[in-house]
């Protein structure tokens, strides 16, 4: 089923507004990072198919209980999420990676590294980042909770103040590396 109608909304949070959009099936992208509207949708313009619609629509009912979600998330209330996501058409490796980066518990990490070995390639660590960098649904699949094996935090691809953000979720979820 192709998508035909995307509806985004946006949250302002403690680490900046945080923009989520929904297709019928689930929630196909969060933006972190107070990136403007206008960047968000050029990003939904490249990622969804010729001829979907992209409507803002707080009220819509996907996106409304996304950013409730989030919000619960932001205010300690919520420590898992539990909306459908729609992860598109994904290399078999990057659905694995997000798959098994999906199960990680709230307020705890592991590595790139573990993360590879549960994916079924255990040397491909570095593929791992690579996947997670792509992760379209941050927080919903919480990449935030992967560091490097040394105990640094690796990476995260959020914007210009990615590793900022990354230590201020992780430090949120009662998690200071």
């Amino acid at each position: 089923m192709a998508i035909e109608t995307v509806h985004y909304g946006a949250l302002k949070t403690s680490v900046g507004r945080v923009w989520v959009a929904s297709s019928a099936k689930g929630v196909v992208r969060v933006a972190l990072a107070a990136r403007s509207e206008a960047s968000l949708v050029e990003e939904l313009e490249r990622f969804v198919p010729e001829g979907a619609r992209l409507l803002r629509s707080q009220a819509q009912p996907r996106v409304a209980a996304a950013l409730r979600e989030l919000a619960e998330y932001f205010g300690g209330r919520r420590r898992r999420f539990t909306l459908a996501l729609d992860l598109g058409v994904m290399p078999d490796f990057s659905r694995r990676v997000l798959e098994e980066t999906a199960t990680i518990p709230w307020g705890r990490v592991t590595t790139y590294g573990d993360i590879a070995q549960q994916a079924g390639r255990p040397r491909a660590a570095r593929a791992v980042g690579g996947a997670l960098g792509s992760n379209p649904v941050a927080l919903f699949i919480p990449c935030h909770r992967v560091v490097a094996a040394g105990g640094g935090l690796g990476g995260f691809s959020a914007g210009p103040e990615g590793l900022a953000l990354k230590r201020r979720l992780l430090a949120l979820e009662g998690t200071v590396l």
